[in-house]
């Protein structure tokens, strides 16, 4: 395999790994979404709070994740 052949296989390697995280932190992001929303009626607990807490570091993490992986496929 040639240099350039290799290089491409390992950039796809790294967009394939890469779309393969930015769709489990979207599932992650989704089924915390789903506790918050049937939470809602229970009283703001400890519990509740770090769900929330959570929630809010896999929306970044998505965030920053569909970045990478857009810049990795228009570059």
């Amino acid at each position: 395999m040639s240099y350039s052949a290799s290089r491409t296989h390992s950039s796809a390697s790294v967009t394939g790994l890469l779309h393969l995280l930015v769709q489990t932190t979207k599932h992650l992001h989704m089924f915390i979404t789903s506790i918050i929303a049937s939470a809602h009626t229970a009283n703001q607990t400890l519990f509740l709070r770090a769900i929330r807490l959570s929630h809010s570091a896999s929306t970044q993490l998505r965030c920053r994740m569909q970045s990478v992986f857009c810049n990795q496929t228009h570059s």
